[in-house]
């Protein structure tokens, strides 16, 4: 229900969004002297293709454009349509029989997309274990996963409970990096019973001061359904994770109440009860 929803929502959003933005030019939108130079330096072309890939960013269109893996010819078709909307035209399902057709459409060919991409996950994910294991320096825990020690720690091993401060680089089989705390400027803190199964047992693997490579299966990762919009379904994954230190909270102290905190023991009189 809530993917036909979003099917629905993301459609007319896009139509609206179109019928916006013409209704502006329509209505003379003129910019200042400075912005005409500024638009001057672009074809028409280069800004309605650069507004495209704006508009496709947002709410997740992109990503449900993806999904359908939607070839060039069937684009014109959408904009054909988002075109009639913004000039006005007669809905071409005004008796409401394609959308039944469309909706039905659309969620077979999604899932057939994401089957096709669930697959070639998997396909990919077994060749790179099989040349993997065996590597020298590679251990395997029964779970699946793979890691190796890039640099011996000299401090404490963390627990599962614990949290941990740690700089990181998380990507793709491909190499493409889809998040580092590098790249952001500063380490992160993450409590290892709140990450992926992967990461949580892969970290415990190192001492504080050491650095890991972990090797994640998609088992113990974001599964069949990946992290839309940077990580495809049934993604493996690998992380290098440097262990900076343990920041898990001083346990709380307990203290002897005073007299005046513990509560008297209750009466022992016999008392009438009215049923």
């Amino acid at each position: 229900m809530k993917k036909r929803i979003f099917f629905a929502a993301c459609f007319v959003w896009l139509a609206g969004s179109s019928f916006l933005f013409s209704q502006g030019i329509n209505e003379g939108f003129s910019p200042g002297e400075n912005e005409a130079e500024e638009v001057s330096e672009y074809t028409p072309a280069q800004i309605f293709e650069a507004w495209g890939w704006f508009v496709a960013h947002q709410n997740g269109i992109a990503e449900m454009l993806g999904g359908l893996d939607v070839t060039e010819d069937e684009m014109i078709s959408i904009g054909k349509g988002m075109l009639a909307a913004a000039r006005g035209g007669d809905n071409p399902d005004a008796e409401g029989r394609i959308g039944p057709a469309a909706q039905a459409y659309l969620d077979e060919r999604s899932k057939r997309v994401t089957d096709a991409l669930v697959q070639e996950g998997k396909d990919e994910e077994a060749q790179f274990f099989a040349d993997l294991i065996g590597t020298e320096g590679v251990l395997q825990l029964p779970s699946g996963l793979a890691y190796e020690i890039l640099e011996e720690g000299s401090g404490a091993y963390p627990k599962a409970t614990d949290k941990v401060k740690v700089h990181y680089e998380g990507s793709l089989l491909n190499g493409k990096v889809f998040d580092s705390s590098l790249q952001k400027g500063a380490p992160a803190e993450f409590g290892l019973n709140q990450v992926i199964p992967g990461w949580s047992e892969g970290v415990q693997r190192v001492a504080v001061g050491g650095k890991i490579r972990l090797y994640v299966p998609s088992s113990l990762g974001y599964g069949e359904q990946g992290s839309p919009p940077h990580i495809p379904p049934a993604s493996a994954l690998i992380f290098i994770v440097d262990l900076l230190d343990i920041v898990t909270p001083p346990p709380v102290e307990v203290t002897e109440p005073s007299l005046e905190e513990i509560p008297s023991p209750p009466s022992t009189k016999e008392t009438s009860v009215t049923p």
